[in-house]
């Protein structure tokens, strides 16, 4: 029997696209036991802009569709699921409506990137604008979800939308404000995405006090964890995140290193502070979380979103390192939920030879070697590190088990201061 669970990542937690490939990211995804990725759009335009450096017949959208099919040829080579691309993000309640209709149009466009890297979903965070320019009308929010979701309805396969609450949201902070909408937007293609961080780092977590908590914290998890025992349904969690937070050394207010006057604490804390879980300084209860949503039958993808000072950093070492550290969380996860946890993880697998993998990368930096992005790829691993791209490894000793059908399909029946997310 396959696990009931599948370790994922997103493609920009082992680095960030202006220091790191994407191809050596996906190569280390499978190296080191992951099964699937969410695809970042920073590392799709990453390496759409590396094709137009070699091919100046491509325009922008084209060397983005073909960035996207290079990005799904590889992650099939290699036996990556592709959960979705990301983020798809302040979309819903603008206050401009012709900026909407270009948002619509942009999404005709996301469709067609989905549709080239094989995936049928999209994640769309909810709207962190100003408040001047995102308004707090649920009617018309869910009108805008609703438009969104009959543009992907109307595609075939269809296209899934996951909504996902994020803490530092303008309006929808919570991730009882998402599932409300969810269940108010009533359209077979629209869920969530449950990212632990996002969820307790709103109802758990305030990086500006001193404790790093909200002043009822104990009391608001006991309810949090309540409520989603009772009120979620399965079907409509299209997949999970787990990441826990940093415990900071002193509040993050007007004079903290990661202080940014133009983003909001916890933004920045996010931006900067992410751990995997079970690290050292985390302080979330990402596990009680856990536990909850596999309570009310969620099967499928526990992916690790993680964003961090830590993988804006240049070296070929980094990309290697949060692999690494990824794969000893996800062993420490199974461990503690009672998760199955498959063997062959511990030691690394890729279905295709590294050697060949490892080629490709010196091709393609080779190819754009003027470009800063691509040195990452090609260079040596520093003394007495021996990079995971680079070792002799056979095929997979034996076949694996199917990926369960409830982690990326679901019915149509059942109703430094660092950037943004």
């Amino acid at each position: 029997m396959a696990p009931r669970f599948r370790p994922a990542v997103a493609s920009q937690s082992f680095g960030r696209a202006p220091h790191h490939r994407i191809e050596h990211k996906l190569a280390l995804c499978a190296e080191y036991g992951f099964e699937a990725v969410e695809i970042f759009y920073e590392d799709l335009e990453l390496l759409a802009q590396d094709l137009r450096r070699t091919d100046a017949s491509l325009t922008k959208e084209s060397s983005l569709l073909a960035a996207a099919t290079r990005i799904a040829d590889l992650c099939a080579q290699l036996d990556l699921f592709i959960i979705c691309l990301q983020p798809f993000a302040n979309y819903e309640g603008l206050v401009d409506r012709k900026a909407h209709a270009s948002r619509i149009q942009e999404l005709y466009f996301w469709i067609r990137l989905a549709q080239n890297l094989k995936t049928d979903l999209i994640q769309v965070p909810s709207s962190y604008l100003p408040a001047a320019e995102c308004c707090s009308s649920r009617d018309l929010i869910i009108a805008d979800l609703q438009e969104l979701c009959d543009v992907g309805l109307s595609h075939t396969p269809p296209i899934r939308f996951a909504h996902e609450a994020l803490c530092w949201a303008t309006h929808h902070s919570f991730w009882t404000d998402v599932w409300d909408l969810v269940l108010a937007v009533d359209r077979p293609n629209f869920g969530t995405c449950l990212d632990t961080f996002n969820l307790l780092g709103r109802e758990y977590a305030d990086p500006t006090a001193p404790s790093g908590k909200t002043p009822n914290a104990e009391e608001q998890l006991t309810t949090t964890l309540h409520n989603l025992r009772t009120r979620l349904d399965p079907s409509k969690i299209f997949y999970i995140e787990a990441v826990d937070g940093e415990r900071l050394d002193a509040p993050l207010v007007e004079g903290h290193p990661f202080h940014n006057a133009d983003q909001v604490p916890r933004m920045s804390w996010s931006r900067n502070a992410r751990l995997f879980p079970f690290e050292e300084r985390g302080y979330l209860p990402v596990t009680e979380i856990l536990k909850a949503i596999e309570d009310v039958g969620y099967e499928g993808y526990v992916a690790f979103e993680f964003f961090s000072r830590t993988a804006h950093e240049q070296g070929e070492h980094v990309p290697i390192e949060h692999a690494q550290r990824a794969q000893k969380s996800w062993r420490k996860i199974c461990e503690a939920m009672g998760w199955e946890y498959e063997e062959r993880w511990a030691t690394g697998w890729l279905p295709k030879s590294t050697s060949a993998i490892a080629n490709e990368e010196r091709a393609a930096a080779n190819s754009s070697k003027d470009c800063d992005i691509t040195t990452q790829a090609s260079a040596k691993p520093p003394s007495g590190t021996a990079s995971p791209l680079l070792k002799t490894q056979g095929p997979r000793a034996s076949t694996p088990t199917s990926r369960p059908e409830s982690a990326h399909k679901q019915s149509w029946t059942t109703p430094q201061v660092l950037q943004a997310h």
